[in-house]
């Protein structure tokens, strides 16, 4: 199968690119399996629909995630709603204007050509490899995540791969502010919150904190939670602070950062 997939092209395996774009693209700080995916994109060799219902009669060719639409390697990844659903969340939202008769190759050339990018080429990568992962996990697993659940594996698995390793642009774009705790009015007290989610196969969980106007700590409390979303976690979190209010004269405070981008465990 993987020679019917790559015989067009397997003769032209530098797809007349001179070496040093190849060696921009091995030298990529990235995993191996994300550099495997991208030469396999190149080499137009992903078992797309629009490849193997070229040689399985019964395969339709339309997108896995169901938008109607053929599916191409430069569909799936870029113009499928799904797709842009993707780049548009969090980390490092951003939006693509695209030509829909733009190749992938063409697509890869400018992004290594472009050194003056905001967000680095390192992550627009891992986002399109978590695309296809998640375009295999709805064909053979018949599993599908949402935008914002695929949006929070990316953050987690970027956390992990880069540690204190971040990408240049990575590193320049990355909201690296100190979060200060703003005191509440005197004789108040304030709560602040933190929810956790990873799926909805996990209990989910909160933990809360209440501090005086002078820092001190006053009280404290955590426990699990039933949710099937990351915005459902972080609901039923504030309503964990609302009962606390009942009790004592609380400020209310909701952390800025939410369960959405980074609170996940």
């Amino acid at each position: 199968m993987y020679l019917k997939l790559t015989e067009r092209t397997m003769n032209h395996y530098n797809l007349g690119q001179p070496d040093s774009f190849w060696k921009s693209l091995w030298d990529l700080n990235v995993s191996q399996r994300i550099k495997i995916f991208i030469w396999e994109g190149l080499q137009d060799a992903l078992s797309t629909n629009l490849k193997l219902s070229a040689f399985m009669e019964d395969l339709h060719s339309n997108c896995s995630f169901g938008c109607n639409t053929i599916e191409s390697t430069e569909h799936f990844l870029f113009s499928c709603p799904f797709a842009k659903s993707v780049w548009a969340e969090n980390p490092f939202p951003m939006t693509l204007n695209i030509h829909a008769s733009t190749s992938f190759l063409e697509i890869c050339k400018e992004w290594l050509g472009n050194k003056n990018t905001n967000i680095s080429i390192e992550i627009i990568l891992t986002k399109a490899w978590f695309i296809w992962k998640e375009r295999c996990n709805k064909v053979f697993e018949q599993k599908q995540q949402s935008s914002t659940q695929l949006g929070i594996k990316i953050q987690r698995y970027l956390d992990y791969w880069y540690k204190d390793n971040l990408p240049r642009c990575l590193s320049t774009t990355h909201n690296t502010k100190k979060q200060v705790w703003l005191s509440p009015e005197k004789a108040r007290l304030k709560i602040n919150i933190n929810a956790a989610w990873k799926s909805m196969n996990f209990p989910a969980g909160f933990s809360l904190i209440a501090r005086n106007d002078a820092g001190d700590f006053k009280t404290r409390k955590a426990g699990p939670l039933k949710a099937t979303t990351p915005e459902e976690a972080e609901a039923l979190g504030f309503c964990k602070v609302r009962n606390e209010q009942q009790r004592k004269d609380y400020q209310i405070f909701l952390w800025k950062a939410t369960v959405k981008t980074f609170l996940i465990t």
